[in-house]
């Protein structure tokens, strides 16, 4: 799945084509277009954080940040850009100030989409909807620190798969009703497919995952076999093939079975085609009779006197 976003807290690990590498100690917001056009970056100790080009980076699944080739003309940000670094804090309301600890920006425009900011360890991630005064270099939110408290915390997608795939074994109470259940993490965005028995089920799935550190949203495209009994009569009734015989649907995990009666071999190898077309559906087995229908006898003429 394509990330859509770069993901640059403080600290993380950059790696240039070049063939240097450092860690992220801030970035530089431009002043005319407001993209993340630079960031800056430790290369080592002694010496002084070095500045780098961000436009085509790229970041693996645990937060490398891994930049294209970085030439001596394009080294520098615009006259003007506002840094941000550690020392940047965030005003909130109420008179408190939390320290920014990174952002998450937009992969393509390298617009800033979160800013992520420290609180008691958990670096949370505060839309960017919610605050002002950005390109002033001393940002402030509406909103007071305990909000921010109850915001999602940022992890890597690597950490945070590994979270969700722990809420996930947490929930699963019987160790067996959640086990069609798969997740991925993408940008912080965990999306759950899969199959379970009950509707219950799922917004248990859903719930655990969103819970996990590191989850920012959820995606859930989990399929019950109530829906999916459902959705495979629909498709047939729209095919016109219910209209050939009886067909009765049984769903097991996303496992299907038909059974019935159509007018032919035919129809039965559409009703299987059919049915696996639906989203979710795992296999499909067909126990279906073929039983042509009836025709029906000519209406008789009554004889004229």
């Amino acid at each position: 799945m394509e990330r859509k976003q770069l993901a640059i807290p403080w600290g993380c690990h950059v790696v240039s084509e070049d063939g240097w590498s450092g860690r992220l100690q801030g970035a530089y917001l431009a002043p005319r277009s407001q993209q993340i056009s630079h960031i800056l970056v430790r290369r080592g100790f002694p010496g002084r954080p070095q500045q780098a080009k961000l436009e085509n980076a790229r970041q693996d699944a645990d937060g490398t940040l891994l930049l294209p080739s970085q030439k001596q003309d394009t080294a520098a940000p615009a006259r003007g850009s506002v840094p941000f670094t550690a020392k940047t804090v965030i005003h909130c309301s109420g008179g408190d100030s939390l320290p920014l600890c990174g952002l998450i920006l937009d992969r393509l425009r390298l617009h800033v989409e979160y800013l992520l900011v420290g609180t008691d360890g958990d670096t949370r991630a505060v839309p960017m909807r919610q605050v002002d005064k950005a390109a002033s270099g001393s940002p402030s939110v509406a909103m007071t620190q305990a909000d921010i408290e109850t915001l999602p915390i940022f992890r890597p997608d690597a950490e945070a798969q590994g979270n969700a795939l722990a809420a996930l074994a947490q929930a699963d109470l019987t160790g067996d009703t959640l086990l069609a259940v798969h997740v991925q993490v993408v940008d912080g965005t965990a999306y759950l497919t899969g199959n379970v028995r009950l509707p219950v089920q799922k917004e248990d799935a859903e719930k655990a995952v969103a819970s996990a550190k590191g989850v920012l949203t959820v995606q859930s495209a989990v399929a019950t076999d109530w829906d999916l009994s459902i959705a495979i009569a629909q498709a047939m009734a729209e095919n016109g093939l219910m209209r050939q015989g009886l067909v009765t649907v049984k769903s097991s995990l996303g496992r299907v079975v038909l059974s019935g009666h159509l007018a032919t071999q035919e129809i039965v190898e559409q009703a299987v085609a059919v049915a696996a077309g639906v989203a979710g559906v795992r296999s499909v087995a067909q126990e279906i009779q073929v039983r042509p229908m009836p025709v029906p006898e000519p209406a008789a003429v009554a004889e004229t006197p």
